[in-house]
């Protein structure tokens, strides 16, 4: 379960950070999708992309999926990473190189870069979710 989704800013990088109520679940996908111009119309709708319950669909522009099965690290002799998707014409057209997630008891958090992802605005809308692989 999910109990909360930080994201800050410093001056050079963007912090993301999911809060479990448990340890992460290695058989899932972790899903943050991001509505950075807060116009349900544009970006992809309704899930996969932008996946939220009822009125919380959000129109994203960008999706990270957290790969904690690791099910394509694995293959690329990575640690389990995060994968960062711009979904804004409702293609996946992946955006830079995996980032390694960073594990902290219950926290999984990633850094990343703002001359590689300038991308995000301080009014976007977030939501998150988790897929259980079977």
């Amino acid at each position: 379960d999910i109990v909360s989704v930080e994201f800050s800013e410093s001056l050079f990088s963007y912090s993301l950070t999911i809060t479990f109520a448990a340890a992460p679940d290695t058989s899932a996908i972790g899903i943050v999708s991001f509505d950075i111009d807060q116009n349900f119309a544009t970006g992809a709708y309704p899930a996969p992309f932008g996946l939220g319950l009822g009125n919380y669909d959000i129109g994203s522009e960008y999706e990270i999926y957290f790969d904690f099965p690791n099910s394509l690290g694995d293959t690329l002799g990575l640690p389990p990473s995060a994968y960062v998707f711009d979904v804004s014409n409702t293609s996946m057209t992946p955006m830079g190189l995996p980032l390694p997630i960073q594990f902290s008891g219950n926290n999984a958090s990633i850094s990343l870069l703002k001359i590689l992802y300038n991308i995000f605005d301080p009014q976007m809308n977030i939501t998150a979710s988790m897929l259980v692989k079977e």
